[in-house]
């Protein structure tokens, strides 16, 4: 695939959500937040645009987090480049889908990028 993925998707072990939004102002203006129990969303803007980041808690077994970049209007143009960044920036354990995900395929048909102190490694999720 070329050019930037329609969305971005990471997950994050045990981040705090405090430390993701410290994070995302790097990048994006935060222009509101509503947060129901687990799930928090942020508008953003970024290079004139506004855009939706979802952040959720508990998304998946192992404590990982959810941030979800409804529509790619980020600094990155695929999920490993998100994820790269925010496990050098976070400091914790990182994963997005290998080569992002397309319609009708599983969740774990290609594998998982996985972002530790080792480096890059390609893993099932439960790995």
């Amino acid at each position: 695939m070329t050019g930037p993925l329609p969305d971005i998707e990471i997950y994050l072990q045990r981040a705090a959500p405090r430390d993701i939004v410290s994070w995302l102002k790097k990048h994006f203006e935060i222009m509101e937040t509503v947060s129901q129990g687990d799930s928090h969303t942020l508008t953003l803007a970024y290079e004139g645009k506004s855009l939706e980041c979802v952040i959720v808690e508990k998304a998946a077994k192992g404590g990982y987090v959810s941030v979800w970049f409804k529509k790619n209007e980020t600094p990155w143009s695929s999920d490993e480049e998100c994820a790269s960044e925010a496990f050098t920036v976070l400091g914790v354990e990182s994963r997005c889908s290998v080569g992002g995900w397309k319609p009708g395929a599983d969740d774990d048909s290609g594998g998982w990028d996985r972002f530790t102190d080792e480096g890059r490694a390609v893993v099932n999720w439960l790995t």
